[in-house]
């Protein structure tokens, strides 16, 4: 594998975006826009309940997130603090969301 495939950084601080970012930015953005879609599903099929679960807010707001981080990711040639920030949000609520999902006592 050569260093053109990956991310690389020459002395301006701009990247190189080499197939390797393309493919797993492609397949994280598939798997996210599933897990968006199912909560549009819920939305559909739980109408008003959908509204007072806290945790269909963190759900939502970690998939937004996540999309505008990606987002940003691939129009901006560099790494800037705002986007840092965008996908530490998501990995915060996608954590919360790991936490709820493996809670023991409900």
């Amino acid at each position: 594998m050569d260093l053109a495939t990956l991310d690389s950084v020459d002395e301006d601080g701009e990247r190189a975006k080499g197939w390797v970012f393309w493919i797993s930015k492609g397949v994280c953005t598939v798997i996210n826009l599933a897990f968006f879609c199912y909560e549009l599903v819920q939305m559909k099929n739980d109408r008003l309940d959908y509204l007072f679960d806290t945790w269909n807010y963190l759900e939502l707001g970690g998939n937004i997130l996540y999309q505008t981080g990606a987002l940003m990711d691939i129009l901006n040639e560099r790494v800037t603090d705002v986007n840092r920030l965008v996908i530490s949000g998501s990995v915060i609520f996608t954590l919360a969301k790991v936490v709820y999902l493996i809670r023991v006592f409900r």
